[in-house]
């Protein structure tokens, strides 16, 4: 899944941006939770008309900061995510499934 799928996914349930959150108007189901805890700043950039940014974790390798494609999955050595303007990071949940789930492209260099 991508933000941009997801936001799609989300329509019916009236997303929306309020602040520094995304905010549905009415509970999404089930099956999109995970998507959303993964990769609601990706919705919130695609709302707002903001850059996406990504950061790499700490994993010993040289530390990357990159503008993200909401129409592609998140590279699988992102772990941090915000928005244009945002004052903090959020942290990609630990069972996002990096290099395993949709969200995230197979590890790269």
């Amino acid at each position: 899944m991508t933000a941009k799928k997801l936001l799609a996914a989300l329509a019916p349930f009236g997303a929306a941006v309020e602040g520094d959150e995304l905010v549905p108007a009415t509970d999404p189901p089930p099956e999109l939770l995970a998507s959303l805890a993964a990769l609601h700043t990706g919705c919130r950039a695609l709302l707002t008309g903001k850059r996406w940014f990504g950061s790499s974790v700490a994993d010993g390798a040289r530390p990357v900061v990159l503008e993200l494609n909401p129409s592609v999955p998140v590279p699988s050595r992102i772990g941090l995510l915000c928005v244009e303007g945002d004052v903090v990071w959020d942290r990609v949940p630990v069972d996002a499934g990096h290099g395993t789930s949709p969200s995230f492209a197979p590890a790269w260099g």
